[in-house]
């Protein structure tokens, strides 16, 4: 049997999906952030670990970041939270997330999305201008 390396996979990189939007629920307004986690060959890909999520004021053209406006933390570390958070349509984790001013969605601000993985390996970044 020949001596091969063999391939296991893991997130590599992460992207905030396009679907990413602000919504209103029942007068609510929401954050839907869509976050795909993706292999060596750019496929999706669960994982177990921590997502931090936070949405800073920005420019119009999303470049220059301000203050954070919010952070939310949220555990994929389990089954039920799998289950809770996968979308198997999309194949990204969808997060709801609670805003407590409407004037927000209005204003120009960049969303960033960070994921820890429960195994250790690399910390995942990456950041994306809310239209």
């Amino acid at each position: 049997m020949l001596d091969v390396a063999v391939w296991q996979p893991e997130p590599v990189a992460l992207r905030i999906f396009p679907s990413t939007r602000y919504v209103q629920e029942q007068g609510q307004p929401l954050l839907e952030a869509r976050i795909e986690l993706l292999d060596a060959m750019g496929d999706s890909i669960k994982a177990a670990g921590q997502m931090q999520l936070e949405l800073f004021a920005s420019d119009p053209a999303g470049l220059t970041l301000g203050r954070r406006l919010y952070l939310w933390n949220a555990a994929v570390l389990t089954l039920e939270d799998q289950r809770e958070h996968y979308d198997p349509i999309t194949r990204t984790y969808l997060f709801r997330l609670e805003l407590d001013d409407l004037a927000v969605t209005q204003r120009s601000t960049v969303l960033r999305a960070t994921f820890v993985p429960a195994a250790g390996g690399k910390r995942l970044q990456t950041q994306a201008a809310m239209r």
